[in-house]
């Protein structure tokens, strides 16, 4: 009784002890009443004292043991429409915004926070999931694994024109599903961009670079070869 006398001398409400006597006999139908008010004071004064009911790591193991597995039943139309209606045109002040940003930043700077965070919204767990389509028309085993495996196998220089910078790798029969290390080489995007042209000296000319490595020629004997076939190929432009 003490506590309640208590919450409502705080929050300014005037219940007379027979009321709150009565409320008890008649089955907690006072705490029904005073929780009826919508007064979060109540809660906080009242039902959970400060320091009482510290949660441990144990209590919050169980907690989650209990929830592991459990779908959420989605939230009605009608309610997501008056919670709307609710924080519609609702302002929120300058220092409860800097307190959302250092909440939030001290959270993402826990790495194991961010990871479980990352895990939790990638593929079908994503809201915006539309059925695994976001890497077409390249299969999802065309990865940065496999681009770096390539890179590293030609010197992270284009296999062209020598550059060093803005590298992309090049399917050289054109097709996207091919991931077979032989169809797969190393260009810049100047010249990435310069091989949709003209498809079938390309192709001729990438596969030659791979084949004649792989079949022991040096770079040097095989970059005269394929020199003297380009100019060739230019000329018959011309």
């Amino acid at each position: 009784m003490k506590f309640l006398l208590t919450f409502c001398t705080k929050s300014g409400i005037m219940v007379s002890d027979n009321h709150i006597i009565t409320g008890f006999l008649q089955g907690y139908r006072v705490l029904s009443w005073l929780s009826g008010l919508g007064s979060s004071a109540f809660w906080r004064y009242a039902i959970m004292p400060k320091g009482v009911y510290k949660r441990t790591k144990k209590h919050l193991a169980a907690m989650s043991a209990v929830r592991m597995g459990v779908k959420r039943s989605p939230m009605p139309l009608a309610q997501k429409l008056k919670i709307r209606a609710t924080l519609l045109g609702h302002k929120v002040s300058a220092k409860t915004r800097r307190k959302i940003g250092i909440a939030a930043r001290r959270q993402w700077a826990n790495p194991k926070i961010r990871a479980q965070t990352i895990t939790s919204m990638k593929g079908s767990k994503n809201h915006n999931w539309c059925g695994g389509i976001s890497k077409l028309p390249y299969p999802f085993e065309f990865d940065s694994e496999l681009k770096e495996k390539v890179k590293t196998r030609d010197g992270y220089v284009c296999r062209r024109c020598k550059a060093n910078s803005s590298l992309c790798v090049h399917h050289i029969d054109y097709n996207k599903n091919n991931l077979y290390l032989l169809n797969l080489i190393t260009l810049c995007i100047k010249c990435n961009i310069g091989a949709n042209n003209r498809r079938k000296f390309w192709k001729k000319y990438f596969t030659s670079i791979l084949k004649g490595e792989e079949n022991g020629k040096t770079t040097s004997e095989n970059r005269g070869g394929l020199e003297r076939q380009e100019e060739a190929f230019y000329e018959t432009i011309d």
